[in-house]
């Protein structure tokens, strides 16, 4: 990765923990909300949609540890204590109708523990999310080649890829290897949120990037209406392409790796 761009990145979680993005003071929920995701999965125009309605909340991966070191950088001195922390991301980020959302992937869970937060702490922080929208993608190989390149170029949002361009950087290599390591980590993401429904019997709505980007209205507003939030339009998020097209070609190179043709690939 670039190491302007690592710079640039640090700055954007900064500005997304920042009070010019709230918009409430004090406010306390009656409504939470998960987007429960795996990386590349469509999960960003997703979250964003929802914010725009302006009646759900602003939904951020607020359990990201990069969003979580961008809050204590803002916040020199303070303790992080998960609760406190999401108590107070709650009060700056409900919307004016009681609804909160956040953005998770099983990963960021994960991570939680690694830490030695406890599962005491955790499981309640899932469990008092009323309502989930598991958002998947049906094409896996694609969506780890997509992942792949993200975590190569360190650019993972649509609105940063002018990074590339304003730095002139090259794209670093990209292995077929990594990516189907990627492939597994996506898979294991995916069965994570799906033991956790199982177990937990939490309601959920699963969504696929596929229909998303296909048939955005339609998609669009059966999650609004699922949330049972009301919202006055369905903002316009014209998605863009991935990396300029680069996992299209590097997907036959991904494939002859693993010995397997397209057309094979497409059919099954």
């Amino acid at each position: 990765m670039h190491p302007e761009i690592s710079r640039r990145r640090k700055l954007y979680h900064e500005n997304q923990m920042s009070a010019g993005n709230d918009i409430s003071a004090g406010a306390t929920p009656t409504f939470r909300y998960c987007i429960a995701s795996t990386p590349r999965s469509g999960s960003i125009l997703l979250a964003r949609m929802l914010a725009g309605t302006g009646a759900a909340g602003a939904p951020r991966e607020y359990l990201n540890p990069l969003l979580l070191r961008a809050w204590s950088r803002l916040n020199p001195g303070r303790r992080l204590s998960l609760g406190a922390y999401m108590a107070e991301i709650e009060s700056r980020r409900t919307s004016g109708n009681g609804s909160f959302g956040m953005k998770l992937h099983w990963r960021h869970v994960k991570n939680l523990l690694a830490r030695n937060v406890p599962e005491t702490v955790v499981r309640p922080l899932l469990m008092r999310q009323e309502k989930f929208i598991f958002i998947t993608r049906r094409d896996k190989l694609r969506q780890a080649i997509s992942y792949h390149i993200a975590e190569s170029t360190g650019v993972f949002h649509a609105d940063q890829q002018e990074w590339l361009k304003d730095l002139g950087a090259a794209q670093p290599p990209l292995s077929p290897e990594r990516a189907l390591r990627h492939l597994a980590d996506v898979l294991e993401e995916e069965r994570g949120w799906t033991d956790f429904f199982r177990r937990s019997g939490k309601p959920f709505l699963h969504v696929e990037y596929e229909d998303l980007i296909s048939d955005y209205a339609e998609t669009c507003s059966r999650i609004i209406g699922f949330l049972g939030i009301e919202a006055a339009s369905i903002p316009d998020m014209t998605p863009r392409m991935e990396h300029g097209g680069l996992p299209e070609r590097f997907r036959e190179e991904v494939l002859k790796a693993t010995g397997i043709r397209a057309e094979q690939f497409d059919a099954a």
